[in-house]
């Protein structure tokens, strides 16, 4: 049953991802490559590479259907944040609200996801320096252990 929940959600949001209008790419950090919304996602994925760091991608999504909702993701974009000011010096940094996309944006994230088999949101990304998934850290983010696992990527 939740298999199938799981992968209603994926489609639902994929669809939503397509759908949207709106771009919103944010860089977290000097580190990071410099978003705007004239950037296409694949060239920001390159430059990531191309700057010999491992990487740190937030793919966040906002509901604001009630309460709960609105306390939950409040404390993990507040989460994601810290991560990603507290890595900038280490890791390139990429903040992506995935419901503010535009339409060519939407797509080349549905793709990254899809080669990543990325289904659930928000999450956290944790690439090599190759561009290569090491990790996904789903829900809540706990930052010392997201830290802990930058601390043993960039030592090697």
């Amino acid at each position: 049953m939740n298999r199938k929940l799981y992968r209603v959600a994926a489609i639902v949001l994929a669809v939503m991802m397509l759908l949207a209008v709106k771009s919103v790419l944010k860089p977290q950090s000097v580190e990071a490559v410099v978003l705007d919304a004239e950037m296409n996602v694949k060239e920001m994925l390159e430059q990531l590479k191309k700057d010999g760091k491992p990487s740190i991608i937030v793919l966040y999504y906002e509901s604001e259907c009630c309460a709960s909702s609105v306390e939950y993701y409040s404390e993990y974009r507040k989460r994601a944040m810290q991560l990603l000011e507290e890595n900038k010096s280490r890791a390139g940094t990429l903040y992506i609200d995935t419901t503010k996309l535009t339409e060519e944006q939407a797509k080349a994230v549905y793709e990254m996801t899809a080669d990543y088999k990325i289904n659930i949101y928000p999450t956290v990304l944790l690439l090599d320096t190759e561009g290569e998934l090491l990790k996904t850290v789903n829900g809540v983010i706990d930052v010392k252990y997201v830290n802990e696992i930058i601390d043993g990527m960039v030592k090697k």
